[in-house]
């Protein structure tokens, strides 16, 4: 039986060459097929997100830059630049919304209508003293004129 299975294996009809060939052939073709369509759709999607963009690894620019700070702390309301426009010196970069400085310049005139308003108060009660200062000095003037009188 053994010899049956042997006869078999060497007497079975080995692949030919050219059918090797073939197959190597459409395999090859295949992969071919493959590699040129991943690396169409990858110079496609290359092509269409990231052909204008600029890539770096932790780079840094050479550029002259400053640090801006506001003289006065509020929200945002506009800003007139952009992220790397250039700039003079008296150009506007940014303007605040000045809605509580508005109401702080109410507030102080307000405070400042009430002081005046206070100090006219004063001043006239300070007037009627005076008066009644003055006043009673002429009493005191009649009384001493009184008390010549009666000696």
């Amino acid at each position: 039986m053994a010899d049956e299975t042997a006869a078999a294996v060497t007497d079975a009809p080995e692949a030919s060459p050219e059918v090797n060939g073939a197959r190597r052939k459409k395999l090859l073709r295949i992969l071919a097929i493959v590699v040129v369509t991943v690396g169409v759709l990858w110079g496609l999607w290359y092509f269409l997100t990231q052909a204008g963009r600029v890539h770096t690894d932790n780079a840094y620019v050479g550029a002259d830059s400053a640090q801006v700070t506001a003289l006065v702390s509020g929200p945002v309301k506009e800003v007139r630049v952009s992220g790397t426009q250039a700039v003079k010196k008296g150009d506007i970069l940014v303007i605040l919304d000045d809605a509580d400085q508005r109401i702080a310049v109410a507030d102080a005139e307000a405070a400042l209508r009430l002081a005046r308003q206070r100090y006219g108060q004063a001043d006239a009660t300070a007037e009627a003293a005076r008066a009644r200062v003055a006043a009673r000095g002429a009493d005191i003037a009649q009384a001493r004129a009184r008390l010549r009188d009666a000696n």
